[in-house]
């Protein structure tokens, strides 16, 4: 039996590796077209550079887009390499694009597409991780702002105690 068990995995693995670089097996690879909200993100891939006010000090900050997983996931990169980093990712959830912040506060909070325009993104909370939502302090929501194709406005809005607590804004313009 054990060697029936053995016999079977190997062909298994034989199979595997003979298929690899069988480029037919990728077909279904073929870059991802989402929701409109989410070929707008596309739209920023590249580097971005400005500032944001955190409390009363002014800070400069980074923020890189890529896509990944054959386009169908946006990654967002704020403050990258450093200490404070914290990552975002877009992705279409039923037919709306959709988000999971990880937070400096070490929490996951998720969004949703609440409104769109042709020049703004409203995203929403709708479930999270690490926190309770009720007492605990987390990002509640998102807008941005399409001034033009190499200008943004994040306005982040961060709940504390089950209400709102303050907002943030980051003026970004493209770097590349």
């Amino acid at each position: 039996m054990r060697n029936t068990f053995i016999a079977v995995f190997c062909l298994l693995l034989i199979g595997c590796f003979a298929n690899a670089g069988d480029e037919k097996q990728y077909h279904h690879l073929t870059p991802y077209k989402g929701t409109p909200e989410f070929e707008k993100m596309k739209t920023l891939v590249g580097t971005w550079k400005g500032t944001t006010k955190m409390g009363e000090n002014e800070k400069e900050i980074t923020v890189t887009y890529n896509t990944a997983s054959a386009d169908s996931v946006i990654v967002e990169r704020m403050f990258p390499g450093t200490p404070e980093e914290m990552v975002s990712i877009y992705y279409d959830k039923d037919s709306k694009l959709s988000m999971t912040h990880y937070c400096a506060l070490k929490n996951q909070p998720h969004m949703t597409l609440t409104d769109s325009k042709y020049n703004r993104i409203d995203l929403a909370f709708s479930g999270g991780s690490n926190f309770d939502h009720k007492k605990d302090p987390y990002m509640h929501s998102l807008s941005i702002d399409f001034v033009d194709k190499n200008n943004i406005v994040h306005n982040w809005t961060m709940y504390d105690k089950g209400e709102e607590n303050h907002a943030s804004t980051f003026k970004l313009s493209r770097v590349n």
